[in-house]
């Protein structure tokens, strides 16, 4: 399975006007993936128009990606201790994993919503009471001055893992 079968598979349960990734790829050269993605959101799905990419909508490219990413990564047993498994059951832990804390959520200079591209970097996965938490950083940038950065931390409970016999 191709990464833009990942991809496709993962922005699935997203209303089709909130489908803003078009385009993944992943980066496994480091010590943790990366993933880069191009963006597009034609309108707002809550308000006439803002103008701006915001938090709304950076919470939801950020979604995405890391779905995609991660997805990808599960597929080949990149994440963690755990043995790689299929696009089906990954999907499946989409709806029990969430993010625990945005931290540093800076948007520098607003960014155009029309096309842009994102980046999620792993900084460290653990094992901590039956969970595993995802520690990642983040970036949207357009193709001019408009930039935004944050981290997030992503949870899963490793129990859910095993109950879908991962």
């Amino acid at each position: 399975m191709s990464i833009e079968d990942t991809l496709r598979e993962v922005i699935e349960p997203y209303i089709s006007d909130c489908r803003y990734l078009k385009e993944a790829e992943l980066d496994c050269n480091g010590e943790f993936p990366k993933a880069i993605g191009k963006f597009e959101i034609p309108r707002s799905f809550y308000c006439i128009k803002t103008g701006h990419f915001n938090a709304v909508e950076a919470m939801i490219c950020y979604n995405q990606l890391a779905y995609t990413m991660f997805g990808e990564c599960s597929q080949k047993g990149m994440i963690g201790s755990h043995e790689p498994m299929s696009l089906e059951k990954f999907k499946s832990l989409q709806i029990v994993s969430y993010i625990v804390k945005i931290k540093e959520l800076i948007f520098k200079k607003p960014i155009n919503p029309q096309h842009f591209h994102g980046k999620i970097e792993l900084l460290r996965a653990s094992n901590i009471s039956n969970n595993l938490f995802l520690c990642t950083k983040f970036e949207f940038a357009d193709d001019g001055e408009g930039f935004a950065s944050g981290k997030a931390l992503l949870a899963v409970s490793l129990e859910n893992i095993a109950n879908h016999n991962l």
